[in-house]
């Protein structure tokens, strides 16, 4: 009984971990998605960049913001609905 006990805590917190993953996951990518057709901007041009909008809706969401990129008019609202859902988030789960 007491084996079951662990395994089934071990799943559980397998579980939470794995889903937790899966949401930020979601969360950057589909924010990475509305940052390439939006555009974002570097050295003072408008890029349509994949890889850029995954690196800027990472650090959005992690409210690092290293300083590379920067919101086109269009996509100030995202960012900031990105960056205070982030910062909740972690609040929460750290």
């Amino acid at each position: 009984l007491l084996n079951s006990v662990r395994i089934s805590s071990t799943r559980s917190q397998f579980s939470a971990i794995f889903y937790t993953a899966m949401f930020v996951y979601t969360i950057v990518v589909n924010f990475a998605t509305i940052f390439k057709e939006t555009g974002l901007i570097h050295n003072g041009v408008v890029i349509y960049d994949v890889q850029a909008s995954i690196f800027y809706s990472a650090s959005v969401w992690t409210t690092l913001g290293f300083g590379q990129y920067t919101a086109t008019k269009e996509a100030e609202v995202y960012t900031i609905i990105l960056a205070t859902t982030g910062y909740i988030y972690m609040a929460l789960i750290v």
